[in-house]
């Protein structure tokens, strides 16, 4: 069994904030190098860093990463995409990484920055001038590839979850935020709390702006700039250690009533 024996994040600062010049690796490093030394672990142990990101401009960003915390040159960085379960699937990878016997010490999590993402163009075979784009696609078919909040409404009007439903959630969600302690939390550029918490109500909610049906900008998720790692240790390296065991996990894609499937209207 592998284990998770140490976990750090930033706070969580909406795009265009505190950490507006920050880059991807520039919010990775601090915490990494909290990481280690909340495990008691050198750059040294480390066999591997596996890092999501969803929106940067290609290449390696777990390289880059790697390289600005210091890790050896061996720590070669493996950068996987898959959007919002990435940092879970990059916590499973390092388990099976650990649970073969490749590596002992793998870190992994993600690292995004809506605040620096590169501007994207689309080109055409027939010499247009390429198009930008925000969405990256997610089907073949455009028709069946929805928007997150529009996605969202979809799934909610299919489970039959209502706003009211959904404002309700959002509310307990952020008083548990605003209540709870972060020491797992790396100061970085001032912030120690996430400064999109608030103490939402009922006619906060009812007064916020529609972003898609029953979706609003009080009870989706935003948009930001943040990292998150854990370090994932086989049994020799968490023995005498109190850590967590990782016992299993997988990711699945949506079922035949998600968005993109053919039954959902247009």
């Amino acid at each position: 069994m592998s284990h998770i024996l140490a976990a750090r994040r930033s706070a969580v600062a909406p795009r265009n904030g505190a950490f507006a010049t920050l880059e991807p690796h520039d919010i990775a490093t601090p915490v990494i190098d909290a990481l280690l030394a909340d495990a008691g672990l050198a750059p040294e142990d480390i066999g591997e860093l596996i890092l999501s990101n969803a929106l940067g401009a290609g290449g390696n960003p777990a390289r880059v990463t790697a390289l600005a915390a210091g890790l050896p040159q061996r720590v070669a960085g493996l950068t996987i995409d898959r959007q919002c379960a990435g940092g879970l699937d990059a916590l499973l990878l390092a388990a099976a990484m650990v649970q073969s016997g490749l590596h002992e010490v793998v870190i992994a999590g993600g690292a995004e920055s809506y605040s620096r993402r590169p501007q994207r163009l689309r080109s055409f075979a027939d010499g247009r001038p390429p198009e930008p784009y925000d969405q990256a696609r997610f089907t073949p078919w455009p028709e069946r590839d929805p928007g997150m909040a529009e996605a969202a409404d979809r799934l909610a009007r299919d489970q039959g979850i209502s706003r009211e439903t959904q404002d309700t959630w959002a509310i307990e969600s952020h008083r548990k935020a605003l209540a709870a302690t972060a020491p797992g939390i790396v100061e970085i550029a001032g912030l120690t709390r996430d400064p999109f918490t608030r103490a939402l109500t009922p006619r906060l909610c009812a007064r916020a702006p529609q972003v898609h049906g029953t979706i609003t900008a009080a009870n989706m998720a935003v948009a930001a700039d943040a990292a998150a790692f854990v370090l994932v240790v086989s049994e020799r390296v968490a023995q005498g250690r109190q850590s967590a065991g990782i016992i299993a996990g997988r990711t699945l894609g949506g079922p035949r009533t998600c968005p993109a499937s053919p039954r959902w209207p247009p």
